[in-house]
């Protein structure tokens, strides 16, 4: 095994005896070793538990590249240039990468619980098969390269990411192949050339997104770029399906064959705060129905009503000749939330009629209230009439 340490100044004999023997699996346990240079070498020894790499320059440098673990579990590699590095196999669980540049480094099958990644740039890096051994989302959003909506080249296949958000992300060439990304969110992002073959799309949102395509995947209920669902309609049964219905500036979530929602499938409306945000699913066309008498509603408020406060939220709307089967839905079907997800405190009403279903929060005095479903009707009509 190649070890390569002929470029690099060892400050103390004794590092320099135990790089040596590292072909004889050395234990690193709590030694300092930062800003030192491992560029092109190999440190495969089996354990390097709690030791501190932070600061070095490790451009190309194999950790671990076999199907042995390898253990850098609570090591600290904090504002290191990891550059091209394999980490891929390793256990390294509650390790610091923060601040570390870790663009091209592979971390395939890794251990990857509680490591820190906050500030990291990640360009062209590999997860593949990571999220099955600790990989959350909440590291990915820690990440510089996700904050600055850069996420090109990166790989993340073999991956199950369901209600993952991609929203706004630059994901040119990103790998997530044999993935599931049900009902993650891909509104506005860039997906040219990314890659999504053998994935399972159903209820992801590619509303606004550029570039997606995909081969041999599962396409239930997906939302495409111009907001229509993939094969008209929406189609959910049984307790376990769900599908998101987010706001977008660009369309609403448009259905054009009948579809239904039935075995207590839930839709959930997020971001709800007007009867224009577009977090609503819109039907259309003659004689198409949308069946939504076994379904359960939930509905994310965007911002806290005041209790006085008195606005209607569509939720789904029945146009050109279309018709709604709400059935035996009743407001005990739904779930009115605040944007945190506790329990919304104020008066609302669900309100339900053959061309549209909506909350109405801050129910107001019956003649108000009366006067508010004149004016919705009217709504509707005038939509209708333009269609």
């Amino acid at each position: 095994m190649k070890i390569g340490l002929s470029s690099v100044f060892i400050s103390t004999a004794a590092f320099a005896i135990a790089a040596a023997s590292a072909r004889a699996s050395v234990d690193y346990h709590g030694q300092t070793i930062s800003g030192l240079n491992f560029t092109d070498s190999e440190y495969d020894a089996e354990s390097f538990s709690n030791s501190d790499f932070s600061g070095v320059t490790a451009v190309g440098t194999t950790f671990s590249s076999s199907r042995t673990v390898r253990n850098f579990s609570g090591s600290n590699f904090k504002g290191s240039n990891l550059k091209d590095s394999l980490f891929s196999y390793s256990d390294l669980t509650g390790s610091n990468f923060s601040s570390s540049n870790l663009n091209g480094a592979y971390f395939i099958s890794a251990h990857l619980a509680g490591v820190d990644f906050s500030g990291a740039t990640i360009y062209d890096a590999s997860f593949t098969n990571t999220v099955q051994f600790g990989f959350t989302a909440e590291q990915l959003y820690s990440t510089a390269s996700y904050k600055s909506g850069n996420l090109q080249y990166v790989n993340l296949e073999w991956n199950d990411m369901g209600g993952w958000n991609f929203s706004g992300q630059d994901m040119t060439r990103a790998n997530l192949s044999t993935s599931s990304v049900k009902n993650a969110d891909f509104r506005n992002a860039n997906l040219t050339s990314a890659i999504f073959d053998a994935s399972d799309l159903s209820g992801a949102d590619f509303r606004g997104s550029t570039g997606a395509s995909w081969n041999a995947s599962v396409t239930s209920n997906t939302i495409l770029a111009d907001g229509s669902v993939y094969g008209g309609a929406i189609s959910l049964s049984g307790s376990s399906n769900s599908l998101i219905i987010r706001t977008s500036a660009s369309s609403a979530v448009n259905m054009t064959a009948s579809g239904s929602v039935s075995g207590g499938a839930e839709l959930s409306f997020v971001g709800k705060h007007s009867s224009s945000d577009n977090a609503l699913v819109r039907v259309s066309g003659e004689n198409v129905s949308f069946d939504i008498g076994g379904a359960k509603l939930k509905v994310y408020l965007a911002e806290d009503f005041e209790g006085s406060s008195e606005i209607f939220l569509s939720l789904i709307e029945a146009t050109g000749g279309a018709g709604i089967v709400a059935g035996e839905l009743s407001r005990d079907d739904v779930s009115l939330l605040n944007s945190d997800g506790s329990i919304f405190g104020g008066a609302w009403d669900l309100q339900i009629s053959d061309s549209g279903v909506g909350i109405l929060v801050g129910v107001p005095e019956p003649a108000a209230a009366a006067a508010l479903l004149g004016a919705l009707a009217l709504c509707i009509a005038a939509r209708r009439s333009r269609n």
